[in-house]
């Protein structure tokens, strides 16, 4: 089973090769991914790290959108796989009983739906003010209630070679021919889940570090001077979704293959990576 991953990502080399390395360890065996204009190296880091594993990239000028980067991937990337994830780069998509992602999609096998939705656990910067130099999973450890309302938000898995009935609605959801579902094979519109309704992570699950890498005050009048380019919430959101309350642990089930794997991948491309 070919089971892709695309994702338009922009400076975050310090970051790209434990994105890399998770994914690849949970079972995804292609990553396309769209360089966006990007200055701080990770474009030659991509194309170093292709060399050697199943990551395809393609870079982007500033003014290509993720809506166009998106439809690019449905037309040219989507027909080679099975299985295609639309997620960012603070996404981190995993099976939550299974070994690996094949285990997991291959109970949708024959499931009347062409798009599986996942949602959220959203992590804040558990105590972090500026960027720590660790592992992602080592150092935000804290994320939110499950009930928590951002974590009804979901990112896609489609189904792949369905001969172009595919379209990009937004970053989340996508028109399919045989619509999208949950976990629970509960449909979804673009609008989400129903207002009673709660997610489900019982097979899958996001880890979204909607806070990570970005300057973080105590309260929403400390804004800082110069906030990165790439913040794509005001200042109040984050405040407001800096949430710490909990520490399930289930990030200690990758650590160990990981950190391995980080260590393959430096390895091959010769880096010295500085966030490690």
């Amino acid at each position: 089973m070919e089971i892709g991953i695309t994702s338009i990502q922009r400076d975050r080399n310090p970051y790209i090769i434990e994105w890399i390395a998770f994914h690849l360890c949970v079972g995804f065996n292609r990553l396309y991914i769209y360089a966006h204009q990007s200055n701080d190296g990770m474009s030659q880091t991509l194309h170093d790290i292709a060399q050697h594993y199943p990551v395809y990239v393609k870079d982007i000028d500033a003014s290509v959108s993720q809506h166009e980067a998106y439809t690019d991937s449905i037309h040219q990337y989507l027909p080679e796989v099975d299985w295609m994830a639309y997620i960012d780069g603070n996404d981190f998509l995993f099976p939550v009983q299974h070994a690996n992602i094949k285990d997991a999609l291959t109970l949708y096998e024959d499931k009347k739906l062409s798009a599986l939705a996942v949602y959220w656990t959203c992590y804040g910067s558990s105590g972090h003010l500026t960027a720590p130099d660790g592992l992602l999973l080592e150092e935000y450890t804290r994320h939110s209630h499950p009930h928590f309302h951002t974590n009804r938000q979901i990112k896609s898995i489609v189904r792949g070679r369905q001969n172009g009935n595919v379209q990009n609605i937004n970053a989340h959801y996508f028109s399919t021919s045989d619509g999208t579902c949950d976990e629970n094979m509960r449909p979804l519109t673009p609008q989400g889940l129903a207002n009673d309704e709660l997610p489900s992570q019982n097979f899958f699950r996001i880890n979204h570090y909607i806070t990570q890498g970005t300057p973080l005050p105590h309260s929403s009048t400390q804004m800082p001077l110069n906030p990165p380019l790439n913040t794509a919430h005001s200042i109040e959101q984050l405040d407001n979704l800096d949430q710490n309350e909990y520490d399930d642990g289930i990030r200690y089930k990758f650590l160990n293959q990981l950190t391995l794997k980080i260590e393959e991948i430096k390895a091959h491309i010769g880096a010295i990576h500085p966030a490690l």
